[in-house]
């Protein structure tokens, strides 16, 4: 308050421009044509790790891609429009990237919930659940259903 709309302008376009923030538009996927999706865990070289995931950004499959511990030491989800793309896919990327082993493929039957906001089966937003960064020292903060 108290602020005019030209300072408030001037603002957001120095965020945007230095990167500190960013505009995104969701949409319901299954209307959209991507009608399944696939978590692929992977295991490459960790000298190989930060490249692989950064080429993989640009597919326009990839939803996710993560660095993670443990057996595998990348996750990556992927939109598909089809049950039967997730075998090209996986095919592509042994042939684009040779140093991948595949360890685990797992197809995702229904997404319930995306970036805090309940989906109906046609995957349109029905509400939202934010996430209260300030409840998980709170006693009870880890309820079922949040």
């Amino acid at each position: 308050m108290g602020t005019t709309a030209r300072t408030v302008q001037r603002r957001l376009a120095r965020l945007v421009a230095t990167g500190d923030i960013d505009f995104r538009c969701d949409l319901a996927r299954p209307l959209a044509g991507w009608r399944a999706a696939a978590v692929l865990w992977l295991e490459m070289p960790d000298d190989l790790l930060e490249a692989t995931g950064r080429a993989l950004l640009a597919w326009p499959e990839t939803r996710t891609c993560a660095a993670v511990a443990g057996p595998s030491n990348m996750l990556l989800t992927v939109g598909l429009h089809g049950a039967s793309d997730l075998h090209p896919l996986a095919t592509r990327l042994r042939r684009e990237f040779p140093h991948i082993r595949i360890l685990d493929r797992q197809m995702v039957l229904r997404q319930s919930k995306l970036y805090g906001r309940v989906l109906d089966a046609s995957g349109r937003w029905v509400r939202a659940t934010p996430i209260d960064p300030w409840a998980l020292g709170r006693p009870g903060s880890m309820r079922q259903g949040r």
